[in-house]
Parts: C-alpha cells; sequence; structure tokens
C-alpha cells in the first residue's frame, strides 16, 4: 500500500487538473485505511459506499473517451506514464491481497477497492487530452495538441512497463533514462506527436531471432524468480517485470514497423528500455535482453521488403545486431563506434557478405570525425543499398557528456545525422525510418540529444 500511495504521488506531481488531484488525494487518505485494514483482518475500514464513489468517478471519466483501438495520447506524457505505472502497482497490490485472503481474513471489498483503483489510474492515463477535466487544461498548455488523423505521418510508442525495469542500485541502466527522455518529449514541440502504447513482442518472433537456449531459460524462469542475472551487466530485476518491458520494448519496433509498412505512419520513435543491441542470437549481454531492433528487421524481412538497413551511431558496437545479420544480404548494417571499446567486436575487417560497414572513432573524437565516418564512409554505403526501410539503433553515449564513452560528439550532431538519414529515407524508402533507444548515460545529454534527434526525424522546429 505505501508503495501505491508514493506513485500516486509521483503522478500528483505531475501537475494535473485541480479535480484529478483532490480525487486522487482522496484515494491516497483510503489507501492508508485501507493498509490499516491489512493489518487488522477483519474491520471494515474500506466500505461499499467507497467501490460505489469509484464506480461513479468511471463512468464520468469514460464518458468523454474514444474507443480503447484508438488510444492515442498526444500531450499525455509524463503524466499518462506515471498513471500506468501506478496502475501497474495497484494491480500488484490486488494480486497480493488476492494472496493473503487465502489465508487471512481479507473483506471481499478490500480486493474489490483495489481493483477499480487500477481501473481508475488506466482511465485517467487514457483520458488526457480527451475527458471534460483534462481538456482545458492540455489546451491551455498547447494550443495545438490534437488527434493525428489516420494518415499521420509520425509517432511516438512507449510503455510505462519500461519503467520498471530495475537492474540495481548505481547500475547506468536505470529507470531515469528512460525517464528523462519521456520528460523531454514532453515538450509543446512534440505535442501533435501520436503516443501509441507499445504492444507485447510475439513470443515466435523471438524464438526464431533468438534460438539460443538461454532466451528459453528466460522465459521459463523469469516469471517465478525475484532477481536473474545474464551476465555481470545484464540483470532482470523484478525479473516478471523486466521481462515485461523487454517485450514491450521489442514489441514497440515491430510495431512500428508494421505501421510503417501498413502506411500507417512514415517515421517513429521507440521511447523503451531495456537496450537491444548486443543481444546475439545466443545470449543477452551489454545490458540488452532482446534485440529490438533485430526483431523489427525480421518483421520487416518476414513482410516481403528486400532491402532493410540498420544503422547504430551508438558510442558501442551492436554486436547482437551483426551477429544477427552478418549472413543475410537483404539486411545492411552500418555502424560508427568508439574504437577499441566493448565489446571488441565491430572491426573493419568484419564485412558479412559485402552488407556490414562499421566505422571507427578513436576515443576523443568529436563532431568533425563523427561527421565524417557517416558522410565518406557509412551514408554513401547506405544510398548504393537503396534501402525500402531504414531502422535507427539511437544511442547517445557518444555525446561528449556521457559517462561510459570517450567520445567528444555533441547534440547537434545527432540532429545533422538524423537530418541525413531521413533526406536518405525520402529519397528511397518512401521516407520510412524507425528509431529505438539504445544508449546513453548522462541523463542531461540524453535528454538534449534525444530530443534533438526526434525534432529532427519528425521534421520539427529546432
Amino acid at each position: 500500500m505505501d508503495e501505491l500511495n508514493s506513485a500516486i504521488g509521483v503522478v500528483l506531481a505531475c501537475g494535473l487538473p485541480q479535480p484529478i488531484e483532490d480525487m486522487l488525494t482522496e484515494i491516497q487518505h483510503e489507501l492508508f485505511d485501507l493498509g490499516g485494514e491489512l493489518c487488522i483482518p477483519g474491520s471494515e475500514l474500506v466500505h461499499e459506499a467507497d467501490i460505489t464513489r469509484l464506480e461513479a468517478r468511471l463512468d464520468g471519466l469514460n464518458e468523454d473517451l474514444p474507443p480503447l483501438k484508438d488510444f492515442i495520447l498526444p500531450g499525455g506524457g509524463m503524466a499518462a506514464a506515471q498513471c500506468h505505472l501506478a496502475r501497474t502497482i495497484a494491480r500488484r497490490a490486488e494480486r497480493e491481497t488476492v494472496t493473503l485472503s487465502h489465508h487471512d481474513a481479507v473483506r471481499p471489498d478490500t480486493i474489490r477497492y483495489l481493483n477499480r483503483v487500477s481501473d481508475l489510474l488506466f482511465v485517467i492515463a487514457r483520458a488526457g487530452p480527451f475527458c471534460r477535466a483534462w481538456r482545458s487544461a492540455v489546451e491551455a498548455r498547447a494550443p495545438q495538441a490534437r488527434l493525428i488523423a489516420a494518415d499521420r505521418t509520425a509517432m511516438i510508442l512507449t510503455h510505462p512497463a519500461c519503467l520498471l525495469h530495475y537492474p540495481g542500485p548505481g547500475h547506468p541502466e536505470s529507470p531515469d533514462r528512460l525517464q528523462a527522455v519521456l520528460r523531454a518529449l514532453d515538450a509543446p514541440v512534440f505535442a501533435n506527436i501520436a503516443r501509441v502504447e507499445a504492444p507485447l513482442v510475439e513470443r515466435a518472433l523471438i524464438d526464431r531471432v533468438h534460438p539460443g537456449v538461454e532466451y528459453a531459460q528466460i522465459f521459463a524462469h523469469a516469471p517465478h524468480v525475484q532477481t536473474l542475472r545474464l551476465d555481470s551487466d545484464t540483470v532482470m530485476h523484478p525479473a516478471a517485470d523486466s521481462l515485461e518491458a523487454a517485450l514491450r520494448g521489442a514489441g514497440a519496433v515491430v510495431a512500428a514497423v508494421d505501421a510503417a509498412l501498413d502506411g500507417r505512419t512514415r517515421r517513429a520513435f521507440c521511447a523503451v528500455r531495456p537496450p537491444g543491441h548486443h543481444a546475439t542470437p545466443a545470449r543477452a549481454m551489454g545490458f540488452c535482453v532482446f534485440n529490438n531492433i533485430a526483431l523489427g528487421a525480421r518483421r520487416a524481412l518476414d513482410r516481403g521488403l528486400e532491402r532493410v538497413a540498420v544503422l547504430d551511431f551508438d558510442v558501442h558496437h551492436g554486436n547482437g545486431t551483426q551477429d544477427c545479420f552478418e549472413r543475410e544480404p537483404r539486411v545492411l548494417f552500418a555502424s560508427s563506434h568508439q574504437w577499441p571499446l566493448y565489446p571488441g567486436s565491430g572491426g573493419l575487417d568484419e564485412t558479412g557478405v559485402g552488407n556490414v560497414f562499421n566505422g571507427h572513432l578513436p576515443a576523443g573524437s568529436g563532431p568533425r570525425e563523427f561527421r565524417a565516418v557517416w558522410s565518406e564512409q557509412l551514408l554513401p554505403a547506405v544510398e548504393r543499398f537503396r534501402p525500402q526501410l531504414i531502422l535507427v539503433s539511437a544511442g547517445f553515449d557518444a555525446h561528449r557528456l556521457d559517462p561510459l564513452g570517450g567520445l567528444d560528439v555533441e547534440t547537434a550532431d545527432y540532429a545533422w545525422l538524423t537530418r541525413e538519414i531521413v533526406a536518405l529515407a525520402d529519397r528511397h524508402a518512401a521516407g520510412r525510418v524507425v528509431s529505438t533507444l539504445e544508449g546513453g548515460y548522462s541523463l542531461t545529454a540524453l535528454a538534449e540529444a534525444g530530443a534533438a534527434h526526434v525534432r529532427a526525424l519528425f521534421g520539427l522546429a529546432d
């Protein structure tokens, strides 16, 4: 109950309209009572009237909402993400209370109350710019906010489950990374961009890209243990939540590819974690569980594309992506990365079947070297390939502020490269670009460079 109360407190800190704040504050007080009820089985601190009141609120908020199939949240941003996170905690509390009820005299009303709190948080997250109580506040903050039409050209995919993956205190791949990106994407310049909830990726697709025995063990063990250590750097904790985060991260990229090929978007950014480009066909590694970008490329091939380009500008070489496609001539892989550096792959002699291009950046390289390796080596190779779809592994740890890299790339360089990629896509790929978050461990640089990348990707003004 304390955890759920704290999560609702974070929602309140997002600056919601007063009627919503008042309602959630009242629920916080009721949750204190609910905690007392669980400590004193048989007490009656939560009543039928409390549940009836919640249900009335649900009905009122639902009144103005579109159908669930049209669940898109322009301008929903951080408040919606935090509501989803609180809802996940509410559902966990509900499950634990059900378990407790098998042994103690916990009244059914307690479980029903938690269930309705969970529903309410979900409806508030969906409501965003739609419901009457929020509409004036959203319009005051971003008057141009609106639903993008069915032929929209840009979308951002994310899911609050991606915030639940917690590798441990002090681990650089923390939930704060995604929070920083989501806050940056809450800026008014992004208000017109459709927000789409990332689905779970299909297990069958994972099995094709990751046939290694280790992956079967992840699915077998993660739902039943608290912590699952995959290597010295890669930890799933809480393991079940980390598994959902990884499935949503991969699902975002696959869904974005489907949307691009179906003509529902031209460009998409997947604000997800954990990252993916180090995950090989055989094993998870380097903070990565599933290879999100490789799963997206495989989906594109399955749908009949003959030329898919994967571009990776993370400071670390995307060894997993290269391993997935180095013998697949329909996929071109181009990577700039610091050399030498973890994971030690990405040598100039690693060329696959003529479809792998690695560009080296010695420690201390900055804007001039970064732009040169792309403009003189990598982008010309992509141009010759004439891709029908471009996928981008967008890591921002080559930034000069990043604590894990040794390069001096600036925010403007990411914007420049993104514009070059978009122009190339316009020439060969009907403008179709799907980008997904990889590394980046300075929160300042991640927010700044990530926002610059997405602005350039969607053709928005600086």
